[in-house]
């Protein structure tokens, strides 16, 4: 795991110069050299040149949101919606209404030290920063442009940020008349007190060892929601935990990707004791269509459970999905300049090493059978690579998944 670092914010990636060299071009993509000068100068200087935005052809070979788990959330539109569900004082703001939850989690006010995994743009880490004694509070997230947005306004520089996350905000309504009206509010930011030593920032991917924490309590908000098999990424984190570390859970429930049952279940198999569980009400929203209601409301999970020793209570399974022959098949056509879709020489030799792992669908043996083809080290990158792009599924619900690949049998 080689760690860079660019403004000042350090990254921990298995695949350095895929990372950066495709976060070099979506951010030039999306907001242009002048918005985000300092960030655009050392991702030019990681990877060697200047890129330029996608041309019509370049773009349409990107597949944007498998890409979110090579770079996290990158996209304005997306980081403008985390912005003003978190830190706008003018109108709702979401996590505002979360307060008064927050106050009456013990976890975070009984941990000296804490990760905020999916930290996003970091209001959670303002918030702990004035309502905690923590010791120490990190702030992990895939998305470097999150966490570079999020340490701004951190910093009380709202106004360093790019211009097109600075317009007024639209809210829709209709009006007496059963037209649909538009009305502009100015954007005014929350301020922290910016320079908090406490509070530290890292680019890593959930899903590979890097993320591997040591901290008291690690607080898994909302980050559950990103991918549509939760399973795979809880399983990862549980992994990683060590006997007496703590989470806390919070994610927006929905029937088949984030059943609570199966949440529940996937914890207990993981030898998570669950401290404390229960339902919300919460404001929760992801989407401009959102932001023009006062109030969106979901039901939302919240959970705090510590590790305890011992091994897994039932067999941990692991499935290809349809979609990693075509990934092999194409792996070595570029996405943009200089940059494969898959980030590891040598894909016909992993192709076979998958072939072989695969005949296994229980986990243990999948992994042994992968080290044995391609080594330990290079086993685990391929495996968190295929898991964090749901080329793979790990589960202990294999009941609830069916799949059909060539790499492995008919599984159900």
């Amino acid at each position: 795991m080689t760690q860079v670092t660019v403004t000042g914010i350090p990254i921990y990636s298995a695949y350095p110069n895929h990372y950066l060299e495709f976060l070099a071009h979506l951010v030039q993509d999306q907001f242009g050299d002048r918005s985000v000068e300092r960030l655009q100068s050392e991702l030019a200087e990681q990877v060697g040149y200047r890129p330029g935005a996608l041309d019509p052809e370049e773009r349409s070979k990107v597949e944007f949101a498998g890409m979110l788990a090579i770079a996290g959330w990158f996209h304005h539109p997306r980081l403008e919606q985390l912005i003003h569900r978190e830190w706008l004082t003018t109108g709702t703001n979401e996590f505002d209404a979360q307060l008064a939850l927050l106050a009456r989690l013990p976890f975070l006010h009984t941990s000296r030290t804490i990760d905020i995994a999916g930290a996003g743009v970091c209001r959670l880490a303002s918030y702990l920063a004035m309502s905690t004694s923590a010791e120490h509070i990190r702030c992990t997230d895939l998305s470097l442009v999150a966490l570079y947005f999020g340490r701004l306004l951190m910093e009380g520089r709202g106004d360093a940020l790019p211009g097109r996350l600075r317009k007024p905000r639209i809210l829709l309504e209709f009006g007496p008349d059963g037209r649909l009206e538009a009305s502009a509010g100015h954007r005014v930011y929350h301020r922290h007190a910016g320079g908090d030593a406490r509070i530290s920032y890292a680019a890593t991917d959930l899903y590979h060892a890097a993320s591997a924490s040591d901290a008291h309590l690690l607080c898994l908000f909302y980050v559950l929601d990103a991918p549509s098999r939760f399973d795979t990424m809880l399983i990862r984190v549980c992994q990683r935990l060590k006997r007496g570390q703590r989470i806390l859970l919070l994610t927006a429930i929905s029937d088949h990707a984030r059943d609570p049952r199966a949440i529940m279940e996937t914890l207990a198999c993981e030898r998570m004791e669950v401290d404390r569980a229960t339902f919300e009400r919460l404001p929760y929203s992801l989407s401009r269509c959102d932001f023009a209601h006062e109030t969106t409301t979901s039901n939302v999970l919240v959970v705090e459970a510590t590790r305890t020793a011992g091994e897994p209570k039932k067999v941990l399974r692991v499935f290809p999905t349809c979609r990693i022959e075509h990934m092999l098949r194409v792996a070595m056509h570029p996405l943009v300049p200089g940059q494969r879709y898959f980030p590891f020489e040598h894909p016909k030799r992993i192709a076979a090493g998958l072939k072989q792992a695969f005949r296994s669908q229980e986990y243990c043996e999948f992994a042994h059978r992968l080290s044995d083809a391609l080594g330990v080290a290079e086993a685990e990158l391929v495996t968190a690579y295929l898991c964090a792009r749901e080329f793979m599924v790990l589960t202990y619900l294999p009941d609830n998944y069916t799949t059909r690949s060539d790499l492995g049998s008919r599984t159900r």
